[in-house]
């Protein structure tokens, strides 16, 4: 083979290797960018599980979003049941008090209109039995009638006050239902207080109607088994 054979076939492979090579970029090319397209078509795989995994993101956000709001939602209605007592107790301490208040300050005027009476009668007694003299039973009658007048006066403040409190007081316990509601919180605390015992009760007697309940199953079956076998 000459030299010219030589070069001219060389030649050849050469431009084989060219257009090999240049095919082969042009499959890698086409290949990226197929790769590239089915990443981005709505229907491709990895478009499909970035998608599924998108949805279940936004399912558990949603969940846990709705189970936070039902959270709050009890924890604000607890809010407003204890806001609601709270308030209700404070208003009927409220008028209770101004009721007490006014009731306390008549008992403190009548304890003193008892102890001026008191003296009063024992002067009476001693000048009935001659140990006093007039002029001191004179005095001590002046005592009374003074305390007997500041006693009227406190009586008729105390009734003019306690009379509309009395009935503001009553008016609060019925418009608000106040009974029913404190009957309830209370009977609520006790519930609470004896639910474990009440529990503990509930367990134990489910366990022992389930060792009846086996026991009758064990003796109708061993009834059953003795009636077949004497068939």
């Amino acid at each position: 083979m000459d030299i010219a054979a030589v070069v001219s076939k060389a030649k050849v492979m050469e431009r084989v290797g060219r257009s090999r090579n240049n095919l082969l970029g042009v499959y890698h090319q086409r290949s990226e960018e197929w790769k590239q397209r089915q990443t981005l078509c709505p229907g491709s795989p990895g478009s499909l599980k970035k998608k599924l995994f998108s949805t279940a993101e936004a399912q558990t956000r949603q969940r846990k979003d709705a189970l936070q709001q039902a959270l709050q939602e009890v924890q604000e209605a607890k809010e407003v049941q204890l806001d609601s007592k709270a308030w209700l107790l404070v208003e009927l301490d409220t008028t209770w008090w101004k009721l007490r208040a006014t009731f306390d300050k008549y008992l403190t005027e009548a304890k003193k209109y008892a102890t001026v009476y008191s003296d009063a009668v024992r002067l009476l007694q001693s000048y009935m039995s001659c140990s006093l003299q007039f002029l001191d039973v004179h005095e001590g009658y002046a005592q009374f009638q003074a305390a007997d007048t500041q006693h009227q006066e406190a009586l008729l403040e105390a009734w003019s006050t306690m009379v509309p409190l009395a009935g503001l007081l009553v008016s609060k316990i019925l418009d608000s239902d106040a009974m029913i509601k404190l009957s309830n919180e209370d009977a609520r605390a006790a519930f609470r207080s004896k639910f474990s015992t009440l529990c503990d009760k509930f367990v134990c007697c489910l366990v022992d109607l389930t060792h009846k309940h086996n026991k009758l199953v064990r003796h109708c079956m061993q009834n059953f088994a003795s009636t077949w076998a004497r068939q």
